[in-house]
């Protein structure tokens, strides 16, 4: 009985949450930057049980279809300057509606940690994500920065020029880096089958 219920709840074990997203709603929205090369931090943090995942795509809805955008993580460094830890690949809008790209790691680290802030490059062709300006100061701040054109090397500093209330129409999400597979699950409970049979088989000798 011991074995046979060790077994099952070693194939029963809930696995840990598969992804998490976090981002604003993925609605119309009426409005687009009108600035090149900003980088914009979101607000948007993980919470701890997404960390140690990775980054791994990102949503947007409704963007400036032939515009461009290079999804970015990045790290406070402390006084209004940041740094960024990882750069994805950029992506130019192809179509209107739900849109969904692999975040693409090129360079850095794509890992969620308790520093990990998520942004994005604004191309070459101003803004590619339509957003709506809060009417009052909430908890929707994004930081931007005029100094740090077209800046997306990992390890690169940069101070932020200001904070704007906004929503935009985008959402990053996790996944686990290491997803066990079922023959692996299998596989771990016939070893503790095979160690539990034997450490019966020494008491009983």
């Amino acid at each position: 009985m011991f074995t046979a219920g060790l077994v099952a709840a070693t194939m029963l074990a809930a696995p840990a949450q598969a992804q998490f997203t976090v981002g604003d709603p993925l609605v119309a929205r009426s409005s687009y930057d009108t600035f090149q090369g900003f980088i914009l931090i979101a607000p948007y943090t993980f919470s701890a049980p997404a960390y140690g995942q990775a980054v791994s795509s990102v949503s947007i809805f409704d963007g400036a279809v032939g515009r461009d955008f290079t999804p970015l993580i990045l790290a406070s460094s402390g006084g209004g300057n940041w740094t960024i830890t990882g750069v994805g690949t950029q992506r130019i809008v192809g179509a209107s509606g739900l849109q969904t790209y692999d975040f693409g790691l090129t360079s850095g680290s794509n890992i969620v940690d308790a520093n990990t802030r998520l942004g994005w490059l604004s191309g070459s062709e101003f803004g590619a994500i339509p957003y709506t300006q809060a009417p009052v100061f909430d908890d929707n701040m994004f930081v931007y920065s005029s100094n740090a054109l077209f800046l997306s090397t990992v390890g690169a500093t940069f101070a932020q020029l200001g904070v704007t209330d906004r929503a935009y129409s985008i959402q990053f999400t996790t996944q686990l880096t290491t997803v066990p597979e079922p023959s692996t699950l299998a596989l771990t409970a016939g070893g503790l089958l095979a160690l539990v049979v034997a450490a019966q088989k020494r008491r009983r000798d």
